[in-house]
């Protein structure tokens, strides 16, 4: 199914998780939330996607096998038309410099594991409503 098919209420978000046990936490945050999702376990398949749908959100891990969340997200900001994405990188435990790098490199926010379904909806509520304040309606393209 496209993540686009029905784009009158759902936010669509790509969720890019490598581990199947947090997949399922976030996957089922995400449909108790009533958004529309996608769930890719690497980031060359999270880019090609970005490629074919439109998207309002993408959650990353910061540590799946092969390329990164970091790289991910710098690869995302250098597409104009996902420059002003929301990116929520997961960790397990950050540093404040690791933090400052990842926000330069184009992360809008983190989230830390454990999972918390409730904290990580009122993030994403958060970034959308910033979103469409700033009218970057990712509908409009």
């Amino acid at each position: 199914m496209s993540l686009n098919d029905d784009r009158q209420t759902a936010a669509a978000i790509l969720i890019v998780e490598h581990d199947p046990g947090d997949m399922d936490l976030l996957t089922q945050a995400m449909e108790d939330a009533g958004y529309d999702f996608a769930a890719v376990g690497s980031v060359p398949s999270a880019l090609a996607l970005c490629k074919e749908e439109v998207l309002d959100l993408v959650l990353v891990d910061l540590s799946p096998p092969g390329i990164d969340g970091k790289e991910a997200a710098r690869r995302l900001r250098r597409n104009p038309f996902l420059a002003s994405l929301p990116i929520v990188a997961i960790t397990a435990s950050i540093t404040a410099e690791e933090e400052t790098a990842l926000r330069e490199g184009g992360v809008t926010a983190l989230e830390t594991r454990p999972i918390d379904g409730l904290r990580l909806r009122r993030t994403i509520e958060t970034l959308l409503r910033e979103r469409v304040r700033r009218g970057e309606d990712s509908r409009d393209r």
